[in-house]
């Protein structure tokens, strides 16, 4: 009775710390969170709380049973949830029947079980928490029902005497290290439904030799399949776009590939070999995290079409590589892709780039220019930040936002025009630019981040293109606005050639379909045209009007000329008084 009070309090205790932000997942242990509370009532050996709904949440076990069946029903409520860590460290706890009227399995419910063998999963349940099963080490298999859509973060982790695991259709992610360190789990087949695995997912599982991932799986998380020391059989569909880090690091599968290129499906998860210039494969769709990690001898690589995305840290420390084409295929450039390639002096971004992500160009000390397409949409966190050769760059107008210290540190960087679509500049966007001489920042524009000019030195004039009232409602610090304020030149946006071409000029060019452009003529446009039709009708108008009075005032005088010309035919001829 005292070890199950000790147990209670430290229960307690634990669960105060984690509500207040402390619980967390430890590698040699799961701490367990408890919904127990002053004013739960008691069922026999279970502790309970009425929820909103009037249902049931099981909260605690104070039982010694070896095989237990959970109650559908207390004091004629409906049983729905077993809460967190209700059976936590339940060490006698061999096997459990959990009945059709519960919903959801909390976190750690069950999690240090180590004698439980068996459990039966209602097709009730929808979802399995986190840490829920971990550390049971004598479960050997269990089936999980259709109607669970996710399975928590370390759910059945260090289940090292688990075979078996059946994986419904209807399970759509894999969390966390949901099965790592299985140690005696031989093969997996995840369904079609699932369209992602967590990191280190199945990390550790010694006895696995293969693996089959369904056609809906488009990202594998990092290190999900690391050290599975048995694992030589793979099948990854198409539709995996992106592997992260370590995957299969430490198995068979990777280790036996030959050549240089180390593929998963159409994925390169990593280069071998050791040549300064390099041509991807045609068959790659994606280039993989730390693909090229630290090649310090690459100085080129030709990326081809058929790559859609360039992931994290993919060229990270390349010192030597010195100039880079992204082709338009490529969507997006993973955080730090290429990072510290303090060669690298030019980069072609291709047409189709939506995202340039974290740290992407960070310290590429010899860049000096960079342009980025219409397609750009984001501009991560320090993207360029210690880009200390950059003196130039190009935002298009389809960025929305500039990250964080996203060219911090560009000290050469002379000049920079934001584009009409920017609505936020980051914290320290461009602090200690000490080059930076103008700005240039449209009415778009609805925050400043704290410091994001600061130790600018160099900064004389900030263009704005709205007005002075306009300008003081964008939200920034005190410190940036006593900085940018004095130096603001308030001015009216450009017009540009298209916002005064003829509006009725609405034919489309050939090879166009652009059908609203053709019909709709833009009402900005017609305005400054009619006022000046209107000028010319009145000026035409009064034209015509003095030409008329004009003829009127010769035809009166026209027949007494006409009679003295007639009286003297050589009159032209006589000389002049």
């Amino acid at each position: 009775m005292k070890g199950q009070l000790l147990k209670k309090i430290g229960s307690i205790a634990l669960s105060l710390l984690m509500t207040a932000g402390a619980g967390a997942v430890i590698s040699t242990a799961v701490i367990p969170q408890t919904s127990l509370t002053a004013y739960a009532e008691t069922f026999g050996d279970y502790e309970y709380t009425i929820l909103n709904d009037g249902t049931v949440a099981i909260e605690h076990y104070n039982g010694s049973e070896a095989s237990v069946s959970i109650p559908s029903t207390i004091d004629g409520k409906i049983v729905t949830s077993i809460g967190n860590g209700a059976f936590y460290e339940c060490t006698s706890l061999t096997s459990v029947t959990i009945p059709d009227s519960v919903t959801s399995i909390g976190r750690y419910a069950f999690s240090n079980c180590k004698s439980l063998t068996s459990v039966t999963i209602p097709d009730s349940v929808t979802s399995i928490g986190d840490g829920a099963f971990a550390f049971c080490t004598s479960l050997t298999s269990v089936t999980i029902p259709d109607s669970v859509t996710s399975i928590g973060d370390n759910a059945f982790r260090d289940c090292t005497s688990l075979t078996s695991v059946t994986i419904p259709d209807s399970v759509t992610s894999i969390g966390y290290e949901a099965f790592a360190v299985c140690r005696s789990l031989t093969s997996v087949t995840i369904p079609d439904s699932v369209t992602s695995i967590g990191d280190k997912a199945f990390q550790y599982c010694t006895s696995l030799t293969s693996v089959t991932i369904g056609d809906s799986v488009t990202s594998i998380g990092d290190g999900a399949f690391d050290e599975c020391t048995s694992l030589t059989s793979v099948t990854i569909p198409d539709g995996v776009t992106s592997i992260e880090g370590s995957v299969f690091y430490g198995t068979p599968f990777y280790d036996n590939q030959t050549g240089d290129f180390v593929m998963a499906g159409n994925v390169l998860i990593d280069y071998k070999g050791k040549a300064d210039k390099v041509t991807i494969p045609d068959s790659v769709t994606s280039i993989g995290y730390k693909a090229f990690y630290e090649c310090t001898s690459l100085t080129s690589v030709t990326i081809p079409d058929s790559v859609t995305s360039i992931g994290g840290s993919a060229f990270y420390e390349c010192t030597s590589l010195t100039s880079v084409t992204i082709p338009d295929s490529v969507t997006s450039i993973g955080d730090h892709a290429f990072m510290n390639c303090t060669s690298l002096t030019s980069v072609t971004i291709g047409n189709s780039v939506t995202s340039i992500g974290d740290w992407a160009f960070y310290k590429c000390t010899s860049l000096t220019s960079v342009t980025m397409p219409d397609s750009v949409t984001s501009i991560g966190a320090y993207a360029f930040q210690a880009c200390t050769s950059l003196t130039s760059v190009t935002i298009p107008d389809s960025v929305t936002s500039i990250g964080d210290h996203a060219f911090y540190a560009c000290t050469s960087l002379t000049s920079v025009t934001i584009p009409d679509g920017v609505t936020s500049i980051g914290d320290w966007a461009f602090y200690h630019c000490k080059s930076l001489t103008s700005v240039t920042i449209p009415d778009s524009v609805t925050s400043i981040g704290n410091m994001a000019f600061m130790d600018c030195k160099s900064l004389t004039e900030v263009v704005y293109y709205s007005t002075e009232e306009s300008f003081k409602k964008i939200n920034m610090d005190d410190d940036t606005q006593s900085q940018l304020t004095p130096l603001v030149k308030y001015e009216a946006k450009k017009l540009s050639i298209s916002t005064v071409s003829n509006p009725f000029n609405s034919r489309p060019q050939e090879g166009t379909n652009d059908t609203a452009a053709s019909t709709t003529p833009d009402t900005a446009s017609i305005v400054p045209l009619v006022v000046i039709i209107v000028i010319l009708a009145v000026v035409l108008i009064a034209g015509i009007i003095v030409i008329v009075v004009l003829v009127n005032k010769n035809k009166k005088r026209s027949p007494a000329n006409n009679s003295a010309d007639s009286n003297h035919p050589d009159i032209n001829n006589q000389q002049q008084p």
